[in-house]
């Protein structure tokens, strides 16, 4: 009995020596980095930090802004255009210009020209002007263009949104997973040094070689390494995570996760997946209606512009600058229609036209072929959800038999009724299983995020 209480008291120091110092399990690493944020997650939590803090998707945000901007700014071309002008001009050298002597002498010969000054050393002009299109065939095109381009910056917008979405999804849940398996190479680590323990009492007893017992330090030296990956694999994802995130990677931040693997296993089963549009389907079909909007600007952009123009105003002549003198202002206003009627551009249009049909071609083929492409993504998607369900059960199935096994043989083992070769057998199939357990587990998820983002695209 003695020697029993001795036993477990050394077990329970060992077991606070490697958990306390050799072994920082990540869920306490914020307790010692004392100056790290601690930021608590779930899954939603984290894709809603991404949408709203990371940086390359604010690009895609802002972009479809600036595509509304420019929409708005077109339609303001369809209310008169109005503007003040002031000219003041001082003419250095007057110009001359010839006109026939008879005009002002009659008795001037047919041949001889008198040199008149047309303006005077000082020019001024101040006036409104105003023009506005009666008739422009291409202003309604271009706006509806620029509307139809707005609607496919924001559906490029939601896309890259799931994409995002989607990445940070295979991040937390790649973080999740390694947090799993740090667990569980803590609890292989400290299962390692306690045969370690139990051996080197055999080996100072005789029981057992040299060569065992140093086959059983290598194994407890590779599980120590396989610890250390296992925490070099999480601070990776959960750096990628956080960069998805928006974060800088020079910020110190510690995640807690709110959420298991077992209850996240239990929400993915009852969802309930329903077909939505299209994105990318959506984007080429409105690629097709902005086809089919510039082939008729491109057929009206034959037709003239008509439009009026009016100006209202007051011009100033004098060799003097005396712009207050009132008796050098003259008034100066007219209202006229112009109409412009397109020749040369006709052959220009007529190619353009046969360019944008061949381009509305191509884009009917591409909406085939994407609604063919989806429905083979989603096909597979959810053959791979139907795969990993089940063997996801057979793999928990499997995993519950090799630890049972390996308890039994660590208890054998204990016991001095079980070769240490036997007991590395059990140990390296519940290892085995344990891989293939978490293996399926993250492609289920994957799988499941695959659907939806399919569904989506």
């Amino acid at each position: 009995m003695k020697q029993f209480v001795l036993l477990f008291f050394f077990i329970f120091h060992l077991f606070t020596y490697l958990f306390g110092q050799a072994i920082p399990n990540p869920q306490r690493m914020s307790v010692i980095e004392t100056n790290a944020q601690t930021l608590e997650l779930t899954l939603l939590k984290a894709q809603e930090l991404a949408v709203k803090n990371n940086p390359d998707f604010q690009v895609f945000f802002l972009e479809a802004e600036v595509s509304k901007r420019i929409t708005e700014q077109l339609r303001l071309r369809r209310i008169p255009m109005i503007y003040g002008d002031f000219n003041l001009q001082h003419n250095l050298i007057l110009p001359i210009t010839p006109v026939p002597a008879k005009i002002f002498n009659p008795n001037a010969g047919e041949e001889e020209l008198m040199h008149l000054q047309f303006t005077t050393k000082w020019t001024s002009n101040v006036g409104v002007n105003a023009s506005y299109d009666l008739f422009n065939p291409t202003l309604s095109g271009e706006i509806k263009q620029s509307e139809i381009e707005t609607k496919i910056k924001e559906i490029d917008k939601s896309l890259d949104r799931n994409q995002l979405l989607f990445d940070v999804g295979n991040m937390y849940y790649s973080c999740l997973i390694a947090t799993e398996q740090i667990r569980l190479a803590e609890v292989d680590t400290l299962s390692k040094f306690k045969i370690l323990e139990m051996t080197q009492k055999q080996f100072d007893a005789g029981r057992i070689t040299l060569s065992t017992l140093n086959q059983v330090k290598l194994d407890k030296n590779n599980t120590q390494s396989n610890y250390q990956e296992s925490l070099k694999i999480y601070k990776q994802t959960k750096d990628n995570l956080l960069f998805l995130m928006g974060y800088s990677p020079d910020e110190q931040i510690n995640i807690v996760f709110k959420e298991q693997i077992n209850n996240i296993l239990e929400e993915t089963k009852s969802q309930n997946h329903q077909q939505t549009v299209s994105l990318n389907l959506a984007r080429l079909v409105q690629q097709n209606t902005l086809a089919s909007v510039q082939l008729k600007t491109t057929k009206t952009s034959l037709l003239p512009t008509i439009s009026l123009n009016a100006y209202y105003g007051t011009n100033y002549f004098d060799n003097n600058f005396e712009l207050f003198k009132g008796n050098n202002w003259y008034g100066n206003s007219f209202v006229n229609i112009g109409l412009r009627i397109p020749l040369t551009e006709r052959i220009d249009q007529f190619k353009k036209i046969a360019q944008i049909k061949i381009q509305q071609q191509i884009i009917n083929e591409n909406i085939r072929s994407r609604k063919n492409q989806n429905q083979l993504n989603m096909n597979k998607a959810q053959s791979d959800i139907d795969f990993y369900k089940a063997d996801l059960v057979q793999r928990q199935e499997n995993l519950i038999l090799a630890e049972e096994n390996m308890n039994i043989a660590i208890e054998q083992y204990e016991k001095g009724r079980l070769l240490i070769r036997d007991y590395y057998n059990e140990v390296y199939s519940f290892q085995k299983e344990r891989t293939a357990y978490l293996e399926s587990l993250y492609k289920l998820f994957v799988a499941k995020l695959s659907l939806e983002k399919e569904k989506q695209e």
